[in-house]
């Protein structure tokens, strides 16, 4: 490998690309003879030929991928393991080439590949949204620059059962991709993205005037409820200070009371604290 070859991975990826496109191709006898000597003889030098000259396999598949933005190198090497993960459960017996079965576990491979590292956010959780991560790709191109992407999402949803809501909003979603929260606003170098995001939490000196102005609250109600009576300081608490609210009807069985009393009570201390409290805060 040349000296720039090694220092640039794209490079390096052509170059791997090249090696396998120059890699004959075997016949139905010739893989066949080389699976069972495999199989039979373990036979190491007859694996290493199978899957060298399969390799081209796997790069023609990795280059199809290449449009997701992932470096070439690392899409070439998920491929060759998609390979070996195809030599690994390969049953002669099935009577099909290999080329055919590896097929499947090579794009198995590079789509798990693909949706695990296009964001640092987890994209694709469900069957669901792995299958619209790619039909949605598909059919923006078949769609691109025509005035059906509406009709397209809705016959998306309709062949997928799901809402067109669905499949909105994971369009909006995979059409994105990863940016630093600290690279620059275009257009204004000296400014960050982050520069923009709000922090809607209290400052600390909102959160300690916060914390002082409820302490004053607390320490004038419980001061001001010295001044009611034994049955209204009871109506009060089993009404808005405890745990749990006791109903007008509860209230008046246990005072002895009607439950329409219970609320002539109610609104009268309520007005009294309000009218204490307006002279309380007026004045300070």
């Amino acid at each position: 490998m040349k000296k720039n070859e090694r220092s640039n991975p794209s490079s390096h990826a052509y170059a791997t690309i090249r090696m396998q496109m120059q890699q004959p191709l075997l016949s139905a006898d010739e893989e066949r003879n080389l699976w069972l000597e495999w199989q039979n003889e373990q036979k190491q030098s007859s694996f290493h030929r199978i899957i060298t000259c399969h390799g081209r396999l796997a790069v023609s598949l990795a280059v199809k991928y290449n449009k997701y933005g992932l470096p070439l190198n690392d899409l070439i090497q998920e491929a060759q393991i998609g390979l070996l993960q195809a030599a690994e459960k390969f049953d002669l017996a099935k009577n099909v080439r290999f080329s055919t079965y590896a097929t499947w576990w090579i794009r198995a491979a590079l789509q798990e590949y693909i949706l695990k590292n296009w964001s640092l956010v987890r994209t694709a959780s469900s069957s669901v949204h792995k299958t619209l991560f790619y039909r949605l790709r598909m059919m923006k191109q078949k769609l691109h620059r025509t005035d059906t992407h509406d009709n397209g999402i809705q016959q998306l949803a309709k062949e997928l059962g799901i809402s067109t809501a669905i499949v909105d909003a994971a369009n909006n979603r995979f059409q994105g991709r990863d940016f630093s929260l600290n690279s620059p606003i275009e257009n204004n170098n000296n400014h960050e993205w982050q520069e923009n995001i709000a922090d809607d939490r209290p400052t600390p000196e909102e959160e300690v005037s916060e914390h002082l102005d409820y302490e004053a609250k607390c320490t004038w109600l419980k001061q001001t409820l010295k001044t009611l009576t034994n049955r209204e300081q009871q109506l009060i608490h089993r009404r808005y200070l405890g745990d749990e609210s006791d109903t007008l009807k509860i209230l008046g069985q246990d005072l002895g009371i009607s439950k329409e009393r219970v609320r002539q009570i109610e609104n009268r201390i309520i007005k009294k604290l309000q009218m204490l409290a307006e002279q309380h805060f007026n004045q300070a």
